[in-house]
């Protein structure tokens, strides 16, 4: 049961590792801290201070993402809001949704995420 928990600073370190992987061409890092039958929660740094995380959709993919560090522009659909430290938000699979600023994610994805096949498109 030692890998149910995370101390805030372990998520923030485990993201800043990324222990899982790195998409080079959108500078993000990821730790996935638990894949089960019916989830995936994941540490996430964008590391992109000006860009953040381009607008994507999960064609198959409910997301929960809080924001653990950074403050800034998130866009989900048609909405644009300012998001602060511990600020949650909730995007329904296939809606375009972006990140416009460098932070650190706590992100669940419903059903469980195929880290091999991501389903992450990029639309711009």
């Amino acid at each position: 049961m030692a890998d149910n928990f995370w101390s805030g600073s372990e998520v923030l370190e485990k993201a800043r590792k990324a222990e899982d992987g790195r998409d080079e061409k959108h500078n993000i890092n990821y730790t996935f801290l638990h894949r089960g039958e019916h989830c995936t929660l994941n540490a996430v740094q964008m590391a992109d201070s000006i860009h953040g995380i381009p607008l994507h959709i999960h064609k198959d993919h409910d997301e929960i993402i809080q924001l653990l560090e950074g403050e800034g522009e998130v866009v989900i659909g048609d909405e644009k809001k300012i998001l602060k430290k511990s600020d949650v938000f909730f995007v329904p699979k296939g809606t375009p949704h972006a990140l416009r600023f460098g932070c650190i994610i706590l992100s669940i994805y419903a059903p469980a995420f195929d880290t091999d096949n991501p389903d992450r498109i990029f639309l711009e």
